[in-house]
């Protein structure tokens, strides 16, 4: 049976990991487009302190889990390496109205000094007072502030998924709904991220036998 491979304090690597000469470590994967791809951290886990003068970023497991939730959800990572406008003018149909939007709010986002990077990702839309990227836990406390009454949890994702839902209530063509949504496994689509209730299908069978 072959060692397991470690890394210069003895830890064992897993499947992907590995550490350069200078001791940064490495993670090699291939995303959902099939392509070969690779991240970089000076930190193996969370709890590994930045090396004096390297810049601080996320820990190789920490972006290694990312991309675990990403190819569950059958996203790029790296989000193909483009801005939300290129990619939608790219790949998605926009309406008008809608890009003007992401335009506006790029516009008058807040102006920092340097932009924040989480995971190898930079360019995100909404920041915090602190310079630092808008996550759920922000939304969540401004819904809060607005009303007592208590709230579902409301993330971006979750909207994602509403779009998806609504889209395919509307009757879009099921591969033209897998292609917005860039999934590479139609299931995903329909199993997913397209929530169905017993009112849904209901409403279906009366509109197809014409009952009022």
């Amino acid at each position: 049976m072959s060692e397991k491979r470690r890394d210069h304090k003895g830890r064992i690597l897993r499947d992907g990991e590995s550490q350069r000469a200078d001791l940064k470590y490495r993670f090699a994967y291939t995303d959902i487009s099939g392509k070969r791809k690779e991240v970089t951290s000076w930190r193996l886990d969370d709890a590994d302190p930045t090396p004096a003068n390297k810049r601080k970023g996320s820990s190789l497991r920490e972006m290694e889990r990312q991309i675990g939730k990403d190819r569950y959800n059958h996203i790029l990572s790296n989000g193909g390496e483009c801005t939300v406008l290129s990619l939608a003018e790219k790949y998605i149909p926009m309406t008008v109205e809608v890009a003007d939007c992401f335009r506006r709010i790029i516009n008058r986002r807040k102006r920092v000094r340097t932009e924040p990077v989480i995971g190898g990702r930079v360019g995100f839309l909404f920041l915090d007072k602190n310079s630092k990227p808008t996550v759920a836990q922000h939304r969540e406390k401004y819904n809060n502030d607005i009303s007592r009454l208590p709230l579902p949890v409301i993330t971006p994702h979750i909207c994602r998924h509403t779009f998806c839902t609504n889209i395919a209530k509307n009757g879009m063509n099921p591969k033209m709904l897998q292609y917005i949504m860039g999934h590479a496994d139609i299931s995903v689509t329909l199993n997913t991220y397209t929530h169905v209730q017993y009112e849904d299908a209901e409403k279906e069978m009366k509109r197809l036998y014409g009952i009022v």
